[in-house]
């Protein structure tokens, strides 16, 4: 296969191998095998994409470990971003296969405040419901919560008969479609399943956009991605039961 044309069996190999040996030593010794498998071809396929699409920038594999109690030095995932405004496109490779998203995987507390305000007003949330609706009829797409599950309980300062209760209760939203590992190989596809998300979403970047914008500096953490797969949004609310 030729190695431009998509990801090889090695990179899923190399992945889930790091997964179990997450370490400076092991990523070290192995950089030229990443820089092969999965840096070279990521590159081949964010070059494939639309200029509408562009630019991506590369997510680095490095985690933000100071704070965490998990002291893992890397991720396990390989992925590149584009963002603009209050969504972001995202690409990912990790050892189950390809992902491609659209979407917010977590809003800031200032855009989680804009987003609620917008979902209750009657005009922009009445979009949003549809939009979601309009999603839900295609079948190769998920609609998810993002990083964080849906709060169980009703968000602070919202009545609990809301019409749209089940929207104000999430704290992300993305919506994906995936690739499988045997997939893997043909940038063909994974270009076809990229487009296709970020088209179909494009009205719910839109209006992500337009209502909910993007994180404030200060409120900029490490690089924020679809770091597991997304929580699944169906019709009734999961997750924590925290009231935020």
């Amino acid at each position: 296969m030729n190695r431009t044309d998509g990801f090889g069996p090695d990179a899923r190999r190399f992945l889930a191998e790091l997964a179990e040996h997450n370490s400076r030593e092991f990523f070290t010794a192995q950089r030229e095998r990443f820089d092969r498998e999965l840096v070279e071809p990521m590159a081949a396929l964010i070059d494939s994409l639309p200029e509408r699409h562009q630019p991506f920038r590369v997510v680095r594999m490095n985690r933000a470990v100071r704070f965490a109690p998990d002291k893992r030095p890397y991720k396990t995932q390989y992925a590149a971003i584009h963002s603009a405004g209050g969504a972001h496109l995202y690409l990912q490779v990790d050892a189950e296969g390809f992902l491609a998203g659209s979407g917010n995987y977590q809003f800031s507390a200032a855009q989680l405040d804009r987003y609620r305000a917008a979902v209750a007003d009657d005009g922009p949330g009445a979009q949003l419901a549809e939009i979601i609706g309009r999603l839900r009829r295609k079948r190769s797409l998920v609609i998810g919560a993002g990083g964080e599950s849906p709060l169980r309980t009703t968000p602070r300062g919202y009545p609990g008969d809301h019409p749209r209760i089940d929207l104000l209760r999430l704290r992300g939203l993305v919506v994906s479609a995936e690739v499988d590992g045997d997939g893997l190989g043909r940038r063909a596809a994974l270009r076809r399943c990229a487009v296709q998300v970020f088209e179909a979403a494009a009205p719910l970047a839109d209006w992500l956009t337009r209502h909910v914008g993007g994180a404030d500096d200060h409120e900029r953490g490490g690089d924020r991605g679809y770091r597991s797969r997304s929580r699944v949004v169906s019709g009734r609310s999961s997750g924590r039961g925290t009231r935020s």
